[in-house]
């Protein structure tokens, strides 16, 4: 079936045919509700993050995946049984006169992995992988190419499954910060003196403007109040650095703002925020899943009060809320920024992979696989050459373009 004529309708769930050799029954879906209580088994029993949660794909094909560009395809396989043995949640995407497998909402996750329980990662070999994906494009949905990207090469001790297509290294680099059940000790034990002596300095001069507050939302109304606050603040900063507002997009705040509610999950956002007689300076919000927070993303004021960090001091305050909980740790998602290195991070090394299955899909995947290697090659010179801004400015170029 064509990605058009998907459109126009299409089957709830296509069996497909021919699986002779296949481990496992393969069935495709369009929407997460229709196969709620599969997801949520093969979810609690798996390795992954937020990104694959019930929670997050489902706000993200009722709000987020038409405005994208995508048409959900969520990959289901059963064993001979006819137990759930693993989902891939994944979208069909037309670009560059191509038809992408991709992840669902694969430019929106900081972290693409496949749901897949540790019994049944040894059969998913390349050759079955292949296979599946071919059973899939015969019967449910045609496409040229695979092109998977944003995945980490580890999680939780877990290889990701898509390794097996001979990762390609992106330098793209996500942090987390392990916490401790105490934020005192974590502090003393992570924190170098100096950087403790100017926090408490920063602190204290804030304090001398101000009362300084450090909060949660609560209810519906404040949730909204700190997302607009939050929107304001990205557009005014984005604005300053010559970038385009993703942020303006229509589907992009309906998705989060179907994030802010739980719809019967037991997930919303987490809005934090640091005030100063009641003016938001900072603001992040996030997800709690699995015992681990993920910071989503976050925002500062244009104020004069920058110069005292608040965004490193909202940082903190949300640290000791997630020791408090006895969170395993906090992610803090793509980025080295200086802000995220005081607290003992640990490194998430991102790849992505890519497989044909047309001439178009070849052609695009040599394509995809220069560009990266070009990336590649001015990030070193900029690095390394007295001339690097010249090569930090073709790069800033091609990564809009790559996106």
């Amino acid at each position: 079936m064509s990605l058009s004529a998907k459109r126009s309708g299409y089957p709830v769930a296509v069996t497909a045919r021919g699986q002779a050799g296949l481990p496992f029954q393969i069935t495709c879906h369009d929407s997460p509700a229709r196969i709620r209580e599969t997801w949520l088994v093969l979810e609690e029993s798996s390795c992954c993050t937020v990104f694959e949660s019930y929670h997050w794909c489902q706000n993200w094909v009722l709000h987020g995946a038409q405005g994208a560009g995508e048409q959900p395809l969520i990959i289901v396989g059963y064993d001979n049984a006819g137990a759930p043995a693993f989902l891939l949640p994944m979208a069909l995407v037309r670009t560059s006169g191509v038809t992408l497998l991709t992840w669902l909402a694969q430019a929106y996750s900081c972290y693409n992995m496949p749901i897949c329980p540790d019994d049944t990662m040894p059969f998913m070999t390349k050759e079955v992988l292949v296979s599946i994906f071919q059973v899939v494009r015969e019967n449910y949905g045609f496409f040229d190419a695979m092109a998977l990207t944003g995945q980490p090469e580890e999680w939780d001790g877990m290889t990701h499954m898509m390794q097996v297509f001979s990762p390609v290294p992106t330098g793209q680099v996500a942090l987390t910060i392990p916490l401790q059940p105490s934020f005192d000790e974590m502090h003393d034990e992570k924190v170098s003196k100096s950087s403790k002596k100017k926090l408490r300095r920063k602190m204290r001069q804030l304090e001398q403007c101000g009362k300084v507050e450090f909060g949660i939302a609560k209810s519906r109304a404040e949730r909204k109040k700190l997302y607009q606050a939050f929107l304001d603040y990205k557009a005014a900063s984005l604005e300053k650095q010559g970038k385009a507002n993703v942020y303006e997009q229509q589907f992009l705040n309906d998705f989060y703002c179907g994030l802010m509610e739980d719809g019967g999950s037991g997930q919303h956002l987490e809005q934090f925020y640091l005030s100063v007689d009641g003016d938001i300076l900072a603001v992040s919000y996030g997800l709690y899943y699995k015992q681990n927070f993920f910071s989503i993303s976050r925002a500062m004021k244009d104020s004069p009060l920058n110069r005292f960090s608040p965004g490193i001091l909202l940082l903190m305050g949300e640290l000791s809320v997630n020791c408090g909980k006895k969170m395993s740790f906090l992610d803090l998602g793509p980025g080295d920024s200086v802000y995220k290195k005081h607290w003992g991070y640990k490194k998430v090394m991102r790849f992505n992979c890519y497989h044909s299955f047309s001439a178009r899909g070849r052609l695009y995947i040599g394509m995809q696989k220069m560009q990266l290697n070009i990336l590649a090659r001015l990030k070193d010179f900029r690095d390394s050459s007295p001339f690097g801004h010249l090569a930090g400015k073709m790069l800033s170029f091609l990564k809009k373009k790559n996106r």
